[in-house]
């Protein structure tokens, strides 16, 4: 249902790991796995036009992701809830009335949302 946004989540947190010298993804049979799944994306107008049209839009995206520690075998964290505009930096903002798009918003949150999962899972690791 949300393919593209699960799409650019998992290459955003595969490119912030991989920035990581100290860590590196590998195939499932690393020491730690993390999994989620895109629940919601919610489409919310922070400003009208003159005319009654959406000028800025945001995109929220509401998610839950786990991580497990294979090899102390068990969860670090599990089916935590997490939203992209929990960030404070308002992600998935974009301008409709100039032009900005969905996709564009959508991309900006999952970004953001990429950057939250990797940040919360590396501090508790």
């Amino acid at each position: 249902m949300y393919k593209d946004i699960e799409t650019w989540v998992t290459r955003g947190i595969i490119d912030r790991i991989n920035a990581d010298p100290t860590i590196r993804v590998s195939s499932r049979n690393g020491d730690a796995l993390i999994t989620g799944e895109i629940l919601a994306v919610d489409r919310t107008t922070l400003r009208e036009t003159t005319s009654n049209q959406p000028g800025t839009v945001q995109i929220t995206v509401l998610a839950e992701y786990s991580f497990y520690d294979n090899v102390q075998r068990r969860y670090i964290v599990e089916n935590v809830p997490i939203r992209s505009s929990e960030t404070g930096i308002s992600p998935g903002i974009y301008e409709a009335s100039r032009g900005g798009t969905r996709d564009e918003g959508e991309r900006g949150a999952a970004d953001q949302l990429a950057a939250e999962i990797v940040r919360r899972t590396i501090g508790m690791w």
